[in-house]
């Protein structure tokens, strides 16, 4: 479900189930970044605006995966994780040193909330 477009400060909601999200460069232009939900794409944008993204996995055990195979996929404003209510996991793989160059922010179990750069 998207529940905010705004270009500035983009917030996906998932559902209240368990969701599988995954983030990763576009296949064919790797300028973009884009967002599956459960396996479909729902959302693409250029990654060079520095605008936020923010993905609120409400309830269920959701799963994040930020994929660096095909470069940093974290928009310049960044990505917040919102896990949620149950158990919720962040995944990250592809590329070790884009991935290790990846701060974390912030990251409160009590709110399962990843925040990074």
């Amino acid at each position: 479900m998207l529940t905010a477009l705004n270009p500035t400060n983009t917030t996906l909601g998932g559902t209240p189930q368990g969701d599988d999200w995954l983030v990763e460069r576009d296949a064919t232009d790797t300028s973009k970044v884009d967002v599956f939900l459960n396996g479909n794409l729902i959302w693409s944008t250029t990654i060079d605006p520095p605008s936020t993204l923010t993905i609120d996995g409400l309830a269920g055990n959701d799963k994040l995966t930020v994929d660096y195979v095909r470069g940093n996929p974290v928009p310049m404003g960044g990505l917040v994780y919102n896990g949620g209510a149950d158990t919720d996991t962040l995944v990250i793989q592809g590329n070790a040193t884009d991935a290790l160059n990846t701060v974390i922010r912030r990251m409160r179990r009590s709110a399962a909330t990843a925040r990074w750069r």
